[in-house]
Order: C-alpha cells, then structure tokens, then sequence
C-alpha cells in the first residue's frame, strides 16, 4: 500500500462546471480522507488509486447526496 496516491472527484452528470475535485490526505497506507461540500442531488463518485503514475484501480459510482 506504500506510495498509494487517491484521486477523488464528485462528477454532475448534467453540468461540468459544478464537478468538484476531492483532495485527499493519506492517513496512513492505504487510508485516506477528504472533505467537499457539494450541492444534494445526483453525482457521480470516481475514485481512482495509482503509484508512479499507473492507474491501478477505478470506480465510478451514481450516488444521490440529500
């Protein structure tokens, strides 16, 4: 897990300039958090994880924020 790098972003599925970037901290290996304070309504969650610019994993969720 060492040298794990977190991308978090909350995507609007109908306005790009509402999307919001995440900034994660790294916690400990393998154990991050951020904090953003987006509208309620549909988004959608990517999460994506790399060491040394590789691409190691990729989720792309639709969660409703109320």
């Amino acid at each position: 897990m060492a040298g794990l790098e977190a991308t978090v972003s909350l995507i609007h599925p109908n306005d790009r300039r509402l999307d919001r970037p995440v900034t994660m901290l790294a916690n400990a290996p393998g154990r991050f958090s951020g904090v953003v304070t987006p509208s309620p309504g549909q988004w959608d969650l990517v999460i994506e994880l790399s060491r040394d610019g590789e691409r190691l994993f990729r989720s792309k969720e639709r969660i409703i924020l109320r």
